[in-house]
């Protein structure tokens, strides 16, 4: 085993077992019965994330190329989008729906059904293409 192989192995162990000790306290501390909001990440993401932080390149890195057409081709599309955020992928979609080049599209006034509990990120977007959020509960 080289040395660069093992320190990769070390600094892996080291995160692996920060992440497991953190996930563990986490899910003891849990006192909703439904949080509005969990860590969506597992070991596996934790530990490619920490190696694209080593490298020092955050944007536009092989792994997003890499990412997109794999999501691309699970979906069955020509292309996918990666963008930083839920927050950019919003403004990203309302955009896309509102575009007037296309044939059909959203225009201003438009009413648009918002989960009554949600994030401003999913209002704000709207709102910035002239549309109407319409809030709606799940439980009538």
């Amino acid at each position: 085993m080289t040395s660069e192989t093992s320190s990769s192995s070390e600094w892996k162990t080291t995160i692996t077992n920060e992440w497991r000790a953190r996930r563990l306290a986490e899910t003891k501390d849990v006192s909703l019965l439904f949080p509005l909001a969990m860590n969506p990440f597992g070991e596996d993401e934790i530990l490619a994330m920490t190696d694209v932080l080593l490298t020092g390149r955050l944007t536009l890195g092989k792994q997003i190329e890499h990412a997109e057409k794999k999501f691309a081709e699970i979906v069955g599309v020509p292309y996918a989008v990666m963008v930083n955020s839920g927050s950019s992928a919003n403004l990203l979609a309302v955009s896309a729906i509102a575009n007037k080049l296309r044939t059909r599209h959203c225009q201003a006034g438009d009413h648009v059904l918002v989960p009554a509990v949600s994030w401003s990120t999913s209002v704000f977007p709207l709102i910035q293409h002239g549309l109407r959020p319409i809030f709606v509960d799940v439980d009538p």
